[in-house]
This record gives C-alpha cells, sequence and structure tokens, in this order.
C-alpha cells in the first residue's frame, strides 16, 4: 500500500480546522487504549495528528497488528508474541502488560550524568529522558539508594509528566514510573535489574532480608501521582517447601511504613502496610512470580495484587522485587461533634435533643473534599443548626470513615539486603 502525500497533508489541514473533533477523537481512541489524557487544545492536539493518521493508514493496510510476530511454536501450532515484550532475560524483569497499559520495557541507569533513561511510556519526550529531582536522593546506612527522577517533559508541548522511583543495592536495582496527567491509571512499568546470582545454599535455611521500597501511585478517574517511600522485610526458606518441578522453598515478607513524598501529590489518609504473600521461587534462576499481595483496613481487604522478585548476589545476599496492587484511592477518618441541647417551652416543658455534626454537615462537599485529597477536618455543629432557644448541655465527638469514589494503583520496587 502507497500512501498519498497529499491526502496526508489535506488530512492534517483538516484536522487544524477542527480540533476540538480530534479531541473527540483522540479520547476515542485513547479509550480503546485503556486510557485518556487530561485537558485538551490545539497546541496539545497537534502533536498527535501525525502520529493518528500514521496508525489508522497502517492498520488499514491489511488488518495485521505490526507490534506483534508470527513464531512457530514445539508443536508445529503458528503463535503471535508481543515484538516489543521485554521479559526475555531472567537477570532483568518488566511488569509488561499492554492490556493494563504497563508498557515501559527499557530502563537505563546513568548514574555518572544523574538521570534514567525510559523506553516505550507515551508522551514522556522523544528521548526518554528522566533527571534527577535535586534533594530526592537517600542513603541509609545499609548503603541502599532511594532515588526520584522526572522527565524532560516541559521542552515540546504535549509531553506530560512523568515520575520515576528508583532503588539501589549491590546487586540489584529498580524502576518503577508513571505519568502524572492521565485521567486513569495512565501508562506506566517497573524494572528490575540483577548483577549476579547463584542458587543458594546454606544448612541454615531461613534468612531475613532488610530494605527499602519506592512506588509511584495513579488514580483511574482522576489525574495525579503520589510518590511513596517505605520500608520492606523480607524471608527466605531456601529447603522448605522441598523442590518440586523445579521450584523450591518460601519467600513471604510485608511493605511497611508507608508515607507520600512531598515531590507528588499527596491524599490524608494513612497508608496500610502491604503483605507480600508466601510463594516458591524457581531453583535454577531464582525468579519468584505470581504471589499475592493485600493491604487491609479494619481487618477487611482494601487492596489486591501480585508480586515478582528476584534472588541476587553470589550467596543470596539479596532480595528484591516489585508489587503492583490495587484498591481505594483514599479512606478518611473524620471526626464529628454530637451536641447535647435541651428547649424549655412557655409552660416549662423541657426537650431534650442531639444535633450531630454530620448531619448538618454538606456530605457533598465533604465527599468532594475526600476525593480531591483535601482534609476534611472536624464536622462542628453551630448555634444556626441548633432549635431556637437550645441551650447546650453537652457535646461529644465521633468518627466515621469515607472512601474516595475511584481507585488507585500502586506499583512498587523494592530492595532488600541480609540481616
Amino acid at each position: 500500500m502507497q500512501i498519498d502525500a497529499v491526502t496526508t497533508i489535506y488530512s492534517v489541514k483538516y484536522v487544524e480546522l477542527r480540533v476540538d473533533l480530534w479531541t473527540a477523537i483522540l479520547n476515542y481512541v485513547a479509550k480503546r487504549a485503556k486510557t485518556r489524557i487530561l485537558g485538551s487544545g490545539r497546541n496539545k492536539m497537534s502533536r498527535f495528528l501525525a502520529a493518528i493518521a500514521a496508525t489508522t493508514l497502517l492498520l488499514g493496510c491489511d488488518g495485521a497488528n505490526p507490534f506483534q510476530v508470527e513464531v512457530i511454536s514445539p508443536d508445529g501450532e503458528t503463535e503471535l508474541i508481543d515484538a516489543n515484550d521485554p521479559n526475555t532475560d531472567v537477570n532483568s524483569r518488566f511488569a509488561y502488560d499492554p492490556d493494563r497499559n504497563l508498557t515501559l520495557n527499557s530502563v537505563e541507569y546513568d548514574e555518572a550524568g544523574g538521570r534514567l533513561i525510559i523506553n516505550n511510556l507515551p508522551f514522556d519526550g522523544p528521548d526518554g529522558v528522566y533527571d534527577d529531582v535535586a534533594g530526592a536522593r537517600t542513603v541509609n546506612a545499609a548503603g541502599q539508594v532511594t532515588d526520584i527522577f522526572q522527565n524532560r517533559e516541559a521542552v515540546i508541548n504535549g509531553e506530560m509528566q512523568y515520575y520515576a522511583v528508583f532503588v539501589q543495592s549491590d546487586y540489584l536495582d529498580a524502576t518503577s514510573a508513571a505519568g502524572r496527567n492521565w485521567a486513569n491509571f495512565g501508562f506506566a512499568g517497573a524494572n528490575l535489574n540483577r548483577s549476579e546470582y547463584a542458587t543458594p545454599t546454606s544448612p541454615q535455611g531461613t534468612y531475613e532480608y532488610i530494605g527499602v521500597y519506592a512506588a509511584t501511585r495513579t488514580y483511574d478517574e482522576r489525574g495525579g501521582i503520589e510518590l511513596i517511600r517505605g520500608d520492606a522485610t523480607l524471608y527466605l526458606d531456601i529447603d522448605d517447601v522441598d523442590p518440586l518441578e523445579g521450584v523450591q522453598g518460601t519467600v513471604v515478607g510485608s511493605i511497611t511504613n508507608r508515607t507520600r513524598d512531598a515531590i507528588g501529590d499527596t491524599m490524608v489518609g494513612a497508608l496500610p502496610d502491604v503483605s507480600l504473600e508466601s510463594v516458591t521461587f524457581n531453583t535454577e534462576t531464582g525468579l519468584w512470580e505470581n504471589g499475592d499481595a493485600f493491604t487491609y483496613y479494619d481487618g477487611e481487604v482494601r487492596d489486591t495484587g501480585t508480586h515478582e522478585g528476584l534472588i541476587a548476589g553470589p550467596n543470596a545476599e539479596e532480595l528484591g522485587g516489585y508489587v503492583i496492587f490495587e484498591g481505594v484511592a483514599d479512606i478518611q477518618t473524620i471526626t464529628f461533634e454530637i451536641v447535647t441541647w435541651e428547649v424549655t417551652d412557655a409552660f416549662g416543658n423541657v426537650t431534650i435533643g442531639t444535633t450531630s455534626g454530620d448531619n448538618v454537615a454538606d456530605l457533598d462537599a465533604v465527599q468532594s473534599s475526600v476525593n480531591a485529597g483535601i482534609a476534611v477536618g472536624t464536622l462542628t455543629v453551630g448555634a444556626g443548626d441548633l432549635p431556637t432557644g437550645a441551650v447546650v448541655t453537652g457535646s461529644t465527638f465521633d468518627t466515621f470513615d469515607l472512601d474516595a469514589e475511584f481507585n488507585a494503583r500502586e506499583i512498587g520496587v523494592f530492595v532488600t539486603d541480609l540481616n
């Protein structure tokens, strides 16, 4: 198929006449890709026109997906595989799932230049360069690094602000990246790299690992990004469970002390600990996969997800991995006042009653504050909320929890050292 240059020019000229029409088309295309962009406008739209037109023409040639290739399986069947899937080396694991917009497929850490070079995240810039955010880097007593990077998004109109968090130990480094301005979870991803590994062997058998955690956290019905820091504790039992069909042992752990970094956006409610449920590891490669991950609130499951990781080092000195989970974006515990009062009528009859702050408040406004990550404060009772002639006889306080009306997705990475 040949592309007529005149037709291409006409398409661009026509689009420039009706940017509002293309805004609708772009949102439709993005919806088909399970994500969409916040905001619109002529400057931002102009960068997408050629890509959309070219993609439309390309897909119209023969109906084939240009990003998949055919391979012949050992049983002779023809299969389609994703040519962009980066999981070809066990020492470099990616949270790659295009159906969830987890598309990141390459990370290079330039320590001397203080930057990351990240590939395959739409609208993060033509070179995918992320610079170290001043003052974000921390190094703990064990030498484990936690850092935050941001892309060079201001150079060309239409680029989006992305952030990446980075953790590093002697034999491992890991990165999580996501965009700030998507109107849902948006494009994102994670990567874990290992420099050395040998199958662990030791008479002790059971070990504790302590380290650091960092994450990007985005929402499914609004823009914004939270950058999370925390602590990671993992336990490795090499011998139990017994080896079977290439896997053995047990890895289990938790993420604790999750806090929001001031560099990103901030919701209000406390972030619960993450439970990394037990999973076996591959004897030959030291890889564990598809471990369950949960958080809990008041005894009920709040977030659900999975974790994956690698044993690292010549003597299994380190464990590292990534975890992805989703659940309600925020829960605020709201305090409200309860006022007891009495009213005496003209005949001396006394009426006793109570007025509650949660009953007189504008709960729609309260919900909007929770959704926006604004602390609600105490819902008090004012004089105008009481019956005429009421005399206050007492005041107490109680609380209730109010959930945000949308979910968050957190993509976290961690590295740990043998304790």
